[in-house]
């Protein structure tokens, strides 16, 4: 399988109140900050692995992240609040593009050698597809090497649930590959979480010193919560 891979960075409407209410006290500033540090920690990570294609897909209301710089590197296509962020991502995909990675833009914990390891296991002759988790279940990131109609309608009555997505599949033969232990970030313990997965020296391992600095920042605002 020759083809060029491509990993897909999925942004969804992050100014929708339920996502607010669920870090509440986090103010929607410190929201927009905390997701602004997720995603410049995904793109340090992403563009340390080579020949690969790169898309953003995000709402028409926002760009607020998406530097001019990104441009020659990102392919950027956006949909409208309307629509299903997956439905546009199956207009894009099909078997003609090999392996492809999905990312959740809420999510952290994977390095450039965890993207490449599920590159690596996506050769797999046979249809095969790589789930990494949290440890309650949530899907984080999904890579697969084929893509049809039915894949795109199991993932999206999965809502990105691990034990629903392998409950609902309706592929034969497939080759399993589930990877553990990074991070979904949608509610206070999440957050929580973050904290203190990042004051773990494992953290180096899949974000930089740059990034690390400007988590510590925005969690110096919330360390009577965080104690």
């Amino acid at each position: 399988m020759n083809k060029r891979p491509c990993i897909s960075y999925l942004f969804s409407d992050i100014t929708a109140n339920g996502k607010l209410k669920a870090l509440a006290p986090i103010t929607s500033e410190d929201y927009n900050l905390l997701i602004s540090d997720l995603f410049n920690n995904a793109i340090e990570q992403i563009n340390k692995v080579k020949n690969i294609s790169k898309i953003i897909i995000s709402p028409n209301s926002q760009n607020p992240l998406f530097d001019a710089s990104l441009s020659s590197q990102f392919q950027q296509i956006k949909y409208s609040c309307e629509e299903n962020i997956l439905h546009k991502l199956n207009e894009l995909i099909t078997n003609e593009n090999g392996r492809n990675l999905i990312l959740s833009h809420n999510t952290i914990g994977y390095s450039s050698e965890d993207i490449k390891r599920v590159f690596d296991l996506l050769l797999d002759n046979e249809d095969a597809l790589v789930i990494g988790k949290t440890k309650d279940g949530r899907i984080c990131f999904v890579g697969t090497n084929f893509w049809d109609a039915q894949f795109y309608q199991d993932l999206a009555a999965s809502k990105f649930q691990f034990d629903d997505l392998l409950k609902n599949i309706k592929r034969e033969n497939v080759n399993y590959f589930v990877l553990n232990g990074y991070l979904k970030i949608n509610n206070l313990n999440d957050f929580k979480e973050l904290y203190k997965l990042l004051s773990n020296r494992i953290s180096e391992n899949f974000c930089s010193e740059n990034i690390h600095e400007k988590f510590t920042n925005l969690f110096i605002e919330y360390k009577e919560l965080l104690q």
